[in-house]
């Protein structure tokens, strides 16, 4: 079975975005979203929208489920002349990547309990 998923990744080609998707219940577009603001960390929703080709209401709930994951952490900036504004700054890929690692195997441990109990 082990060789049949193995096989099956292999020929699926997933990209780091799909599987950060898949291993966080993202959409596509949320999991691109965190490779741009990794790619240029600091960046506002108005930048996050452009980079996605999306409205700036897309961005924000996009922007919000990252940083619900854990995987986006937001900055409060307050501005000289009054007012705030935020920006975006990724989680590094290698503590997002160890997080994949800890959810594949929570998966493999939860799956190895259930089989067992079926035989």
């Amino acid at each position: 079975m082990i060789d049949k998923i193995s096989l099956w990744l292999e020929m699926q080609e997933l990209q780091k975005h799909e599987m950060l998707a898949h291993l966080f219940n993202l959409s596509e577009t949320d999991s691109l979203a965190y490779f741009h603001i990794l790619g240029e960390n600091n960046l506002n929703l108005q930048e996050i929208a452009k980079k996605l080709s999306k409205d700036r209401t897309t961005a924000q709930k996009t922007v919000k489920k990252l940083v619900e994951q854990g995987l986006v952490h937001r900055r409060k900036i307050n501005l000289t002349k009054g007012g705030i504004k935020y920006s975006y700054e990724a989680v590094p890929f290698s503590i997002v990547k160890q997080k994949m690692l800890e959810k594949v195997n929570d998966w493999h441990s939860i799956a190895i309990n259930k089989i067992n109990k079926v035989m």
